[in-house]
């Protein structure tokens, strides 16, 4: 799984557009081939959104998909020298609670090692 986070500060134009047109933003962005989740975030006038892919493909085709969006709903002037920061990488570790109610919490653990001159050991 490969996630990608993008950061967005004096967002609120973003954030109120994001918010009217919730359906289309989910369209444009669990259409992406290998889309797993999305997660957005507001804080003040930042906004922060948190997107997992099967691969960097995918998350780098929902940045693409998602600058195309701003671009064509966001008004120019609010919009114009407008990006966010973008932190991107391999998930290595996640876990959420299960469906149903019971003790216990799904984990995923990666040990792949992508850095083959990497001599550590889990």
């Amino acid at each position: 799984m490969h996630a990608t986070i993008r950061r967005w500060t004096g967002a609120s134009k973003l954030i109120a557009e994001m918010e009217r047109r919730a359906q289309e933003v989910e369209d444009v962005i669990s259409s992406t081939p290998g889309f797993v989740a999305y997660h957005a975030v507001k804080s003040g006038d930042t906004l922060i959104s948190i997107t997992v892919c099967q691969d960097k493909n995918g998350t780098d085709e929902t940045t693409r998909r998602s600058a195309q969006w701003v671009r064509e709903k966001l008004p120019v002037e609010a919009s114009a020298g407008f990006s966010p920061e973008v932190i991107e990488g391999e998930e290595f570790f996640n876990f959420q609670t299960p469906q149903r109610l019971g003790n216990t919490t799904t984990r995923t653990f990666s040990t792949v090692d992508t850095k083959p001159t990497n001599d550590a050991t889990i």
